[in-house]
């Protein structure tokens, strides 16, 4: 696994922990020791398929130890990249605190018609792209 792929979520972090108030800091300090524990896992890697097309047996057995198994490099720059665009105009709707009933830029309320249909069409898109994959659905892969 390389640095580069690891995402700084510190920010993520910070803003989760300030919700508990007197005890913030013991929140950050276990969400750190969780990101750091769960980094140090050998559940992550690229996705592998074994002779039959379906996914190989040691991503199942580390699924099954861990509970979850970070395939990386799935998805392409185009893709990536299309993804962010997608979140980054949802996100620059949001309300601008917790509790606001409005974004920040003309008093609109939190997520209108057009913002929650722009949700439906990334959650399309998102079906579309896994169906396209050679292992989808319910226990169960197709051979490519």
């Amino acid at each position: 696994m390389t640095q580069e792929m690891i995402q700084d979520i510190t920010q993520s972090l910070e803003a989760c922990a300030s919700h508990y108030g007197q005890d913030a800091n013991a929140v950050r300090d276990y969400l750190i020791q969780g990101q750091k524990r769960a980094l140090a896992l050998p559940n992550r890697g690229p996705i592998r398929f074994d002779k039959n097309g379906d996914i190989h047996p040691d991503i199942l057995t580390t699924y099954a130890k861990y509970g979850f198994y970070v395939f990386e490099n799935v998805l392409g720059e185009e893709e990536l990249a299309d993804i962010h665009a997608d979140l980054e105009m949802l996100r620059d709707n949001f309300p601008t605190h917790m509790g606001a009933a409005t974004d920040a830029h003309c008093g609109t309320t939190f997520l209108p018609i057009w913002a929650q249909q722009q949700m439906h069409r990334v959650a399309r898109r998102w079906v579309q792209t896994v169906k396209q994959w050679p292992c989808s659905g319910q226990n169960h892969c197709r051979t490519h």
